[in-house]
């Protein structure tokens, strides 16, 4: 039998009968090696048994309680076979071996060659099958790489209590902008792109480091014997030159910056968590400074780390906690001061302090929260618009919505629906999303501001003139007015600028287009002349009024004021 060319048999008993039982047993077998031992400890150190494919052991050798057994296993590789052999033919006997950790146990009774050799042959094939299931289940699939379960335990290994640290450092990798990678190339193509990157940092790696993907496009290095900043920046560096050449796939030549953190282990670190967080950390440290760069972790990042936490798990909280108040700010005709609507702007109150909307919205964004929270708006300014439907029935809200709501599948319906709970006319209600957010998925935008226009309510985009549309891919969204951005505005009555030939463009080209006019942060009556020249009706701005608190409007709306001329009630 060609599969057992040169195998390794190894026989520990103490009784020559047994031994010489076995000899014979498989003495057609010439190209076997067999080695014998009279105990465990013995086997346990002869190098024949380290280097042993299978083990037969006696039953009794394995007693009181199979203990010899779990003794054999921890002397050896846990994952080298173990057949035991009893005299004792009770199938008790079988069952108490195997939960033991035996492969196999047999009856030393009428020994047959062939049986034994069977024996031999499924233990091993059982063997290797496991051994592919626990390295599948170690390996990613993709890369080939150790996948994050097989680094932990790698990593936890090193860090075993009462042991000596050996010194090792961890360092985090991630590739930048990768999701745009997938995103104009489809994942086919960023899984190519993947194996390759993998590749190439491999080439800088030395042969004793461990390289893993964590998950995603995020990576791990282990470096032995790496414990001086030195050491590990010049990996780091080696790594980053390597991706000053393009990665090609396909053809298609793809620029992969890398941004890496590292923390270097200490008699301190007993957590495998907390060494792959701390490096974790460093890495976001490293984005943060501008990307393709590689920091090293520091107890003031923790801090800031732990900050940010607190700070976003607030704002996931901040609706519940009722810390989000609605100003408005009055929307006006500038021609004669009277009020037509308000814009809903959202304020937080986090511990006594008003956190400024540039600050929390990009982060609501990126954590998912800005769900939550444009929830929160659009109900509490649904609701009170209908408290001011009685004595206000012209009076109109619009409401700011970041592009990420609409990645909500059910956005559209959720709007419509909390229109109809407090029983509002749509077309009172005005969804305002900025230019750059119009066109951030055009398709989706337009499935989205089609179902609600075609219900009724109205469409504007903010800030226009400061992102990357045009007039004529704002024809193609289901709009009805653009706001001219307050950036140009400001310079409207300087004569060397060419701001108001742009308004008056705008205004002339939109007007052609059936879109309605909104100027922004129009602050002096100057500016409110000019526009009034160029033909805008409408308007918002501090030379009318600042945001106003709901009890500031409502006073305002109750007596039925409007702005003069020069912006006063």
């Amino acid at each position: 039998m060609n599969t057992f060319n040169g195998l390794r048999v190894v026989v520990i008993d103490d009784d020559p009968h047994g031994v010489q039982l076995v000899s014979q047993a498989l003495a057609e077998h010439r190209d076997l090696k067999i080695f014998a031992f009279t105990d465990i400890d013995s086997a346990t150190a002869a190098p024949p048994t380290h280097a042993a494919d299978v083990i037969l052991l006696d039953y009794d050798l394995s007693t009181p309680e199979l203990q010899g057994l779990g003794k054999l296993q921890a002397g050896l590789e846990a994952s080298l076979p173990i057949i035991v052999l009893t005299d004792d033919e009770d199938i008790d006997c079988f069952r108490r071996a195997i939960k033991a950790g035996a492969q196999d146990c047999l009856c030393k009774n009428g020994l047959d060659g062939k049986q034994l050799i069977r024996c031999i042959h499924n233990t091993l094939e059982r063997q290797e099958l496991q051994q592919q299931l626990r390295r599948a289940a170690l390996t990613d699939s993709l890369t080939g790489l150790l996948n994050r379960d097989a680094l932990f335990v790698e990593i936890s290994n090193r860090l075993k209590p009462h042991a000596p640290l050996e010194p090792f450092s961890i360092l985090f990798l991630d590739i930048d902008d990768f999701k745009l990678v997938n995103d104009s190339h489809g994942h086919d193509f960023g899984d190519r792109f993947l194996i390759e990157f993998v590749r190439r940092v491999q080439n800088c790696l030395r042969d004793a480091d461990i390289f893993a993907r964590f998950g995603g496009d995020e990576f791990v290095v282990v470096l032995p014997r790496a414990s001086s900043d030195k050491t590990v920046l010049s990996i780091a560096d080696t790594i980053r030159r390597e991706f000053e050449i393009p990665i090609v796939v396909d053809g298609n030549p793809v620029f992969a910056g890398v941004s890496l953190g590292y923390t270097t282990a200490s008699v301190t670190h007993r957590d495998t968590s907390q060494l792959l967080r701390e490096a974790d950390t460093a890495l976001f440290a490293a984005k943060a400074r501008g990307k393709s760069r590689c920091v090293k972790f520091d107890c003031e990042m923790r801090d800031a780390a732990i900050e940010t936490l607190n700070f976003e798990r607030s704002l996931w909280q901040a609706a519940e906690n009722s810390e989000l108040e609605l100003h408005y700010q009055p929307l006006v005709n500038i021609a004669d001061g009277r009020i037509t609507g308000f814009e809903t702007l959202v304020r937080w109150w986090h511990s006594g302090n008003l956190i400024s909307p540039l600050k929390f919205i990009p982060i609501a964004e990126r954590t998912g929260a800005i769900h939550r929270i444009g929830a929160w708006i659009l109900q509490s300014a649904c609701k009170q618009l209908s408290s001011w439907a009685s004595s206000n029935s012209q009076i109109s809200l619009s409401i700011n919505v970041s592009p990420v709501q609409f990645e909500q599948a059910a956005f559209a319906d959720i709007v419509l629906a909390t229109i109809a709970q407090y029983e509002l006319e749509p077309q009172r209600i005005t969804i305002e999303l900025t230019e750059s957010g119009a066109i951030k998925d055009f398709g989706r935008t337009v499935e989205m501001l089609a179902i609600l226009r075609e219900k009724g309510v109205r469409i504007s985009i903010d800030d226009f003139g400061t992102g990357h549309s045009s007039l004529s891919q704002l024809h193609r969204l289901p709009v009805d007015e653009v706001k001219i951005d307050r950036s140009f505005i400001q310079h409207i009555e300087s004569p060397d600028d060419y701001s108001t030939l742009f308004v008056e463009t705008i205004h002339l080209l939109a007007s052609r287009i059936g879109l309605d006019i909104i100027a922004e942060g129009i602050e002096t009556p100057g500016q409110r002349q000019v526009l009034l020249d160029c033909g805008y009706r409408r308007g918002q701005g501090y030379l009318f009024a600042r945001p106003l608190t709901v009890v500031e409007a409502t006073d305002l709306l109750d007596a039925n004021r409007s702005f003069d001329t020069c912006g006063t009630v």
